[in-house]
C-alpha cells in the first residue's frame, strides 16, 4: 500500500491512473523439457480498460490440457465441465474456465464488468489497443523485462528451476 498512497494525505494517488502486472508461472502444473513451466503474461488495467498479453497463447493457462489431466482441481464441478466440454450447452463455460487464450485480450469495463467480451479484434477499439499496446511495451522496456519485444532472453524464466526441483535434481 504504501507505493499507490501519498506520503502527503494517506490516501490512493489520483495520478495512479493504471497498474502494470504479469505473470509467469505460479505452479508446476505444466511440465517441459523435465521442469515446470508457466503461463507468462503481462498487462495493463486502467479506470476502464483491461489488456492483456498472453505470450504463450499456445498453452492452456491452467497447466496441461485439463481434459487429459485433472491436476488443479479434481472437484465435481471441473470434472462436470471437463467430462461434457463438447455439449454445446456447457462448451462456453469450459472454453473460460480452461480454454486456450488468444495472444491479446481487451476488456472495456465500463460495458462489460465481467470481462466476458474480449474486444482485441474489435475495430472500434483499434485505438485504444494501440494505446494500451504502446504504454505496456514501454513499461516492460523501463523495468528491464526479459519478455519485452526485442528483449534479451525471452524464455529465460523457463530455465529457473522451483526449488522443489532443485531438491530433487
Amino acid at each position: 500500500m504504501p507505493i499507490l498512497l501519498s506520503k502527503k494525505t494517506g490516501r490512493i494517488e489520483k495520478n495512479r491512473g493504471r497498474v502494470f502486472f504479469g505473470r509467469e508461472r505460479h505452479d508446476s502444473n505444466r511440465i517441459e523439457n523435465g521442469h515446470p513451466a508457466g503461463y507468462p503474461m503481462r498487462g495493463i488495467r486502467t479506470g476502464q480498460f483491461l489488456y492483456i498479453r498472453n505470450l504463450k497463447p499456445d498453452r492452456f493457462p491452467s497447466g496441461d490440457d485439463p481434459a487429459k489431466k485433472q491436476d488443479n482441481d479434481r472437484g465435481p464441478a471441473k470434472t462436470f465441465v471437463v467430462t461434457h466440454k463438447d455439449d454445446p450447452a456447457i462448451k462456453p463455460f469450459y472454453e473460460r474456465a480452461y480454454g486456450k487464450r488468444p495472444a491479446e485480450e481487451l476488456y472495456d469495463l465500463a460495458k462489460d464488468p465481467g470481462q466476458l467480451n474480449n474486444v482485441a479484434a474489435d475495430p472500434a477499439y483499434k485505438k485504444t489497443r494501440s494505446k494500451l499496446q504502446s504504454e505496456l511495451n514501454q513499461w516492460m522496456a523501463t523495468v528491464n523485462d526479459p519478455r519485452r519485444p526485442g528483449g534479451s532472453d525471452p524464455d529465460i524464466f523457463a530455465a529457473i528451476r522451483f526449488i522443489k526441483d532443485r531438491d530433487n535434481a
